[in-house]
């Protein structure tokens, strides 16, 4: 049988990380972009060379695929012999995720 204060956690935790990098990508649409449209050709090239390697750090890369991680496992934790809704949203909201995010790197 599953723990349930582990489950209660996983599924905290996945909610609470999918939260935190749809407002990153929220933020970044908003007023990056906007931003980096205004710049000259060389100087978006050195603004996002310098995004690039600021947001490669441990806190980003836990949260960005802590939750390619988390919300897989969150959907097997809903799963209760038979699909709930709580496991399609979770499924629905893993698939979406991973597609989202690595899509466009296997794409070329």
């Amino acid at each position: 049988m599953k723990n349930k204060t582990m489950i209660t956690f996983v599924l905290l935790v996945s909610t609470l990380s999918t939260g935190l990098i749809a407002g990153l990508f929220y933020a970044y649409s908003c007023s990056v972009n906007p931003g980096l449209g205004r710049l000259s050709d060389a100087e978006y090239l050195s603004a996002m060379q310098a995004i690039n390697r600021a947001i490669l750090n441990p806190v980003f890369f836990a949260t960005f695929m802590g939750t390619v991680i988390l919300l897989p496992l969150s959907a097997w934790f809903s799963y209760q012999g038979q699909p709930s809704r709580q496991f399609w949203c979770f499924l629905a909201a893993a698939i979406i995720y991973i597609v989202g995010t690595f899509w466009r790197y296997y794409r070329g």
